[in-house]
C-alpha cells in the first residue's frame, strides 16, 4: 500500500532566508495606517523593527567595545550584542511568518470586499489567489488607501 501525502492541507515549506526576505517585503508594503493598529499587530511589530534596525547594530558595538575598555567579561559583552543584533531579525522573522500565512475567514471576506471595491472604482487590485496570505491583504488595503476616498477609513 503506498502512502500519499496530501499535498493541499500543509502549508509550503519556507527557508529562513524566504521567511527573511519576505518579512521585509510585508514591511515596506504594510500600510502603517493608524486606523489599522486596533486590528493588526504588525503596525506595532514594524515601527518596533524599524527602531531595532536603527538602533540595535550601535548598541552592539558598544557594549563591545565598552568590554574591552574596562576589562569587563567579554563573553557577556558579546551576549549582550547578539541579542542586540537577533531583535530586528527576530521580528523580520516574525513579519515573514505573518506574510506567508493564510488569512482567516474573518479576513479573507475583508479581502474580497476590498477587491470589489478596487474593482468599482477602476483601480486593478493584484489578483487573487487560491489560498490568500497576510502580504495579498497588506498590498490590496496599500492600493485602497491610495485609491479610495474617506469612506473607505471610514468603514474600517
Amino acid at each position: 500500500m503506498s502512502s500519499t501525502k496530501n499535498t493541499n492541507s500543509t502549508p509550503p515549506k519556507h527557508s529562513f532566508w524566504q521567511i527573511l526576505q519576505a518579512g521585509q517585503s510585508y514591511r515596506k508594503i504594510f500600510p502603517m495606517r493608524k486606523e489599522l493598529a486596533p486590528v493588526f499587530k504588525e503596525f506595532y511589530v514594524i515601527k518596533m523593527t524599524q527602531f531595532a534596525i536603527r538602533t540595535m547594530p550601535p548598541l552592539a558595538v558598544f557594549f563591545i567595545c565598552w568590554a574591552l575598555m574596562v576589562d569587563a567579561n567579554i563573553a557577556m559583552a558579546t551576549t549582550a550584542a547578539t541579542f542586540a543584533l537577533s531583535t530586528a531579525v527576530q521580528c523580520l522573522y516574525w513579519l515573514g511568518k505573518r506574510a506567508l500565512s493564510p488569512l482567516p475567514l474573518g479576513m479573507l471576506d475583508w479581502l474580497k470586499d476590498t477587491h470589489t471595491k478596487l474593482l468599482e472604482t477602476d483601480t486593478p487590485p493584484p489578483p487573487l489567489t487560491k489560498q490568500p496570505n497576510y502580504q495579498e491583504l497588506a498590498v490590496t488595503l496599500d492600493m485602497a488607501f491610495k485609491a479610495l476616498d474617506e469612506t473607505f477609513i471610514a468603514t474600517l
